[in-house]
């Protein structure tokens, strides 16, 4: 993944090319909402609590661009 921070929110560009589909990302700054920027009808399962986010990918090869905010 790779992100981009402004001063309330984080862009985030998380894909997966193979391997596991079950993604863990750790946000020290803490989460007040997350959407999906990308791609509008994803299949991806995104769920997040105050410090995290997980995403599910339902097959490899796929990527979603996240917008939090903070």
């Amino acid at each position: 993944c790779a992100g981009l921070k402004t001063a309330d929110k984080l862009y985030l560009a998380v894909w997966c090319l193979g391997g596991a589909t079950d993604i863990h990302i750790p946000v020290k700054e803490g989460i007040s909402r997350v959407k999906v920027g990308y791609p509008k009808a994803y299949t991806a399962k995104v769920t997040h609590s105050k410090d995290s986010i997980d995403i599910s990918f339902e097959e490899s090869d796929s990527a979603i661009f996240l917008e939090i905010k903070i």
